[in-house]
């Protein structure tokens, strides 16, 4: 499945802007995520993602990985957030290897 945001904005107040859980093979790109508790959270064995070319600011916490590894998170801009990253028991990509590169 592919959640492409075609570059609109998602904002909020509540804990989650979007939530991952127990789900494998899901492309999250080009969606501007802001002023949630968490950004974007993959939880419970979300493993084999792509989260790429989204925005990601402003957010108590950017990007929380729970539990959730062999995704592929690259080409996002992630600001202001109170963490970028909060990574527990993961194991991660965070580049698209050279000359792509990784995040800002």
């Amino acid at each position: 499945m592919v959640l492409d945001g075609a570059s609109y904005t998602l904002q909020g107040t509540t804990d989650q802007g979007i939530r991952l859980a127990g789900r494998t093979n899901v492309t999250v790109q080009n969606i501007k995520i802001k002023t949630f508790q968490n950004g974007i959270v993959l939880s419970g064995s979300s493993n084999n993602n792509i989260i790429s070319g989204n925005t990601i600011a402003n957010n108590g916490e950017g990007i929380a990985l729970i539990s959730s590894s062999s995704n592929r998170i690259y080409h996002n801009n992630f600001a202001d957030n109170l963490q970028q990253v909060y990574s527990l028991s993961s194991t991660n990509t965070w580049d698209d290897d050279y000359p792509s590169g990784g995040n800002y």
